[in-house]
This record gives structure tokens, C-alpha cells and sequence, in this order.
């Protein structure tokens, strides 16, 4: 790969979209710098270890072992041809029939709408109320990339499972208190990354720069059009000196984040095993509305113990099998799926 002139701008396609295959540590650097989706180093001399602290996201001896995943049914759909949550409330209730149910939530974008500013979401009573009735008939996972003290005091009910930073770190009633094993020994690359993050953007304006436990936030959707295009090169150099961190996408915003096997999917059936609900018998209901929550609709797919439903904003493709238009549908929602559930808990 030449990094001056790499090969998706001949494809043209976005790197952040392409995957790059080297041996050679140069390479795996020089994708890493440009920003590449994925950088697989390939290990024919016994240097794995010098090509993952070069940058590798994962190391392979032959590319026969790496495959692609087909995609599970159903396909990948476009959001605006989904049909309606709520208009398919009797095939939901057929498809929960005798079995336990669970349902998870993201929170900005589908419990509350999507703001100018993240400290702006705020929850309002009505979907509060939703919230509560529907926790009191089944297991409610409020699951949202913000640091756990934030969404819990934003929901601010105590029977219900929190999952903050995409999973990272989970509590729930009784006590309950589980973070992801790995995440500790990133803190230290987090805290120089977000200095380094201020120092290049923080003369931006409309830029925040938003420091999680697990993660940093670059929010740019109060950025002017002018300054758009410094945003994404600033944070791929930050993630070339530090190869252990990765980058992800959301609504007007990247995420840096631990670069291990993680995301809302896995969290999701983690969590599912510590409730206990992992069994075959449980069905689970997954709502959200970002890219970071189609990982959840893709896990349940694969599994076929459950659905997803989009929040619907912007067309685009999807792995949700429902939509629904709008926080307000939302709360319908629930209302709806807090009847149905009735009397699925003691």
C-alpha cells in the first residue's frame, strides 16, 4: 500500500470503509495513519507482535484465515421500507408467546431526540412513565454509549439495568455492578489521546471534545461546513500513536474507543448470560436508532432469539427487522409492549 496514494482513493472509497492486508510493519503503520477500517497484519516470520504494536487490528499466519461474514436473514434492508413497530404489535405478541422477555433501549435518539448538544437530552416524564411500567413487567436494559453515572441519572429509575459506554460498564438492582474486564488497561492510552484530541481540535468551533470513562466523544455537529473536513484527519493521527484505540461512527460524532472485540452485540449477549436470560426461551427486543446500535441488530439476527427495531432518521441500511417514526412512537411503544408483557413477571 502506497500511503501517499492509497488504494481506495483509486477505488473510491472512504478508508474508514476499506480493509488493508500488509506484512510489512511500514504498511500496517501507514494504514493505521490513513485511517483504514480494519489493517490485518499478515505473519510470515514470527513477528506478530511487532505488527499488533505497529497497528494491526488482528494478526493472521495465512489469509486463509481470514473470512467475511455473510450476512444473516433477514437482509439488510432500507429504514424508510421497514415496516411499522407498532402496526405489527400482533406478530410481536405471537413471537413472544411463552417466552421471557427483555427489552433494551438506547437512550439519545430513541428515548429522547437527537439535540444540538448531548446535555440537552433530557428525558421527559412521559417516557419516564413508560419506562417504569414496562420494567415493572419484564427486564429493562437502558444501553447507551454515554458513561454510566450520566444515563443513570438522566433515566433516574433504580429497577431497571444500566449499560454505559456501549456496555463497558453495567449496574442493576440489587446491587449489581459489572465492567467489561479489558477496559481498565486502555485508561491511561484514553487519557493521552484526549489531550491530544484538545490540542489539535480545540481551536474548532462547535467541536466538543467529550471524555468518558471507556471512551472519548468528538461531537461535530455544531461544527460550520469550513471546518469540517480538518475533523476526521486530526482524530486518525491521534489513533496512529495510539494503535489500541480504535475509531467509530455514530450521528455527528466519532468515538475512540478500547480497539478489542466490543461493541452493543456482545455487550448485549453478555449481559443476557449475567440476567440469566441467555437460555433459549428468552426473546429479546432491541430499539435504537444509531450505527453503533446495528451490532445489536445484527447479534440478534444470528441468534434468531429476538428483534431489532430502528429508530427511524435519515434513510439508510439496516439490519432491524421494525421501525418506528419517532421518540413519541417510542413511548407508544412501550405502552403497548408493557400490556403485552403483563403478567410475564412475578
Amino acid at each position: 500500500m502506497n500511503a501517499k496514494n492509497p488504494s481506495s482513493e483509486q477505488l473510491d472509497v472512504k478508508p474508514a470503509r476499506s480493509v488493508v492486508v500488509e506484512e510489512a510493519l511500514a504498511g500496517v503503520q501507514a494504514g493505521r495513519r490513513a485511517g483504514f477500517g480494519m489493517v490485518v497484519g499478515v505473519d510470515r516470520s514470527g513477528h506478530a507482535q511487532e505488527l499488533k504494536n505497529a497497528g494491526a487490528h488482528m494478526v493472521v499466519t495465512d489469509l486463509v484465515e481470514v473470512s467475511v461474514a455473510q450476512e444473516v436473514a433477514p437482509a439488510r434492508r432500507r429504514s424508510d421500507e421497514l415496516p411499522s413497530a407498532l402496526a405489527a404489535l400482533a406478530d410481536i405478541k405471537a413471537r413472544m408467546k411463552g417466552r421471557s422477555p427483555a427489552v433494551f433501549l438506547d437512550y439519545d435518539g430513541t428515548l429522547t431526540p437527537i439535540v444540538q448538544s448531548p446535555e440537552l437530552a433530557l428525558l421527559s416524564d412521559d417516557m419516564r412513565d413508560a419506562v417504569r411500567t414496562l420494567a415493572r413487567r419484564c427486564t429493562v436494559v437502558v444501553m447507551s454509549g454515554r458513561d454510566l453515572p450520566d444515563v443513570q441519572a438522566r433515566v433516574g429509575l433504580k429497577d431497571i439495568v444500566y449499560g454505559g459506554s456501549h456496555g463497558f460498564e453495567i449496574c442493576g438492582p440489587q446491587g449489581m455492578h459489572l465492567e467489561q474486564e479489558q477496559g481498565g488497561e486502555f485508561l491511561p492510552q484514553l487519557d493521552r489521546a484526549e489531550l491530544a484530541l484538545r490540542e489539535r481540535l480545540g481551536h474548532v468551533p462547535g467541536l466538543l471534545v467529550e471524555r468518558k470513562k471507556y471512551a472519548i466523544a468528538v461531537h461535530f455537529r455544531l461544527v460550520g461546513e469550513s471546518d469540517l473536513e480538518a475533523v476526521e484527519p486530526a482524530v486518525n493521527a491521534v489513533l496512529a500513536a495510539h494503535p489500541k484505540l480504535r475509531k467509530t461512527h455514530g450521528k455527528m460524532i466519532f468515538e475512540v474507543q478500547p480497539d478489542i472485540d466490543w461493541d452493543k452485540g456482545r455487550a448485549m449477549i453478555w449481559l443476557l448470560g449475567k440476567l440469566g436470560l441467555a437460555q433459549s426461551d428468552a426473546f429479546v427486543l432491541y430499539l435504537g436508532d444509531d450505527i453503533t446500535d446495528e451490532d445489536a441488530f445484527r447479534s440478534l439476527n444470528a441468534r434468531g432469539n429476538g428483534i431489532g427495531i430502528l429508530v427511524r432518521d435519515e434513510p439508510r441500511d439496516t439490519a432491524a427487522q421494525y421501525a418506528l417514526g419517532s421518540t413519541e412512537e417510542v413511548r407508544r411503544f412501550l405502552g403497548e409492549l408493557a400490556t403485552l408483557t403483563e403478567g410475564t413477571r412475578a
